[in-house]
């Protein structure tokens, strides 16, 4: 019973061995992101609810898949330096919670900081059998009646790290503004396949900022960790992280 139980073993590894090497090396690789959740988009809605899953987790090198050439080149660029800054907003943002001194003030700073937030909300808006367009909605936290809002200003924020993958646009602080980001782009079929894509625009603003995004996440992916650790070993308030928060930000941008 042993050997053939060892017979059947080794006859399955060869049919799976023997089928990837027949197999197209483009075929094995959309296997592979098939069996991850993230197979290439065939329909509209396929589309849009891939990609809002690679964003919830992160994982922005599948979300290019799913969004035009030029985005997806910035997308793919930006992926490791991302998910690392992503991964760290994340263990902030819980060990805040969890300590109980999330502030408003934090909230927003988290918010501003993140390449492309999870929370992002990515829906079909409106379909049809060539064309389809697509709802992208990021939701800013109140940046309203702050208390500690004077310790945030130009002197400690670098624009040129907020919202490096989603945001087009000149970004100031201090200017009255909505800091949401609402967006209908159309999906288009795109490739040889016509696997359907969500068509964003790139422009000057966001290549630069997927640059700087690349050349300085580390110094603040050490920032947050910094405060990170601080909040676990020491008792503290939201006014004092808020201060310690502002005086590592004003230290980055000065480096």
């Amino acid at each position: 019973m042993r050997k053939i139980l060892v017979i059947g073993g080794l006859l399955a590894v060869l049919g799976v061995g023997a089928f990837l090497y027949f197999y197209k090396k483009e075929d094995t690789l959309e296997l592979k992101d098939k069996l991850a959740g993230y197979g290439s988009a065939t329909t509209p809605d396929e589309c849009v609810t891939r990609f809002q899953k690679a964003i919830k987790e992160r994982n922005y090198k599948m979300a290019a898949k799913y969004v035009s050439a030029e985005y997806a080149e910035q997308f793919v660029k930006a992926a490791e330096a991302a998910e690392a800054f992503g991964e760290a907003i994340d263990d902030l943002d819980a060990r805040l919670e969890q300590s109980g001194v999330k502030s408003d003030e934090a909230k927003l700073m988290l918010y501003f900081l993140d390449p492309l937030p999870k929370t992002t909300e990515v829906k079909l808006a409106k379909t049809g059998d060539t064309e389809a367009v697509a709802s992208i909605t990021i939701t800013c936290p109140n940046a309203v009646g702050l208390k500690d809002a004077h310790l945030f200003s130009d002197d400690s924020l670098d624009a040129r790290i907020m919202g490096a993958l989603f945001r087009n646009n000149a970004f100031a602080f201090n200017a009255p503004a909505t800091y949401s980001y609402v967006t209908n782009p159309k999906l288009v079929q795109e490739g040889e396949k016509k696997y359907w894509k969500i068509q964003l625009v790139v422009n000057p603003v966001l290549r630069a900022r997927v640059d700087f995004l690349n050349a300085n996440y580390k110094e603040y992916v050490n920032i947050l960790n910094k405060l990170s650790s601080d909040v676990k070993t020491d008792a503290t308030t939201k006014s004092n992280v808020n201060v310690e928060f502002a005086n590592l930000l004003r230290e980055a941008k000065g480096k």
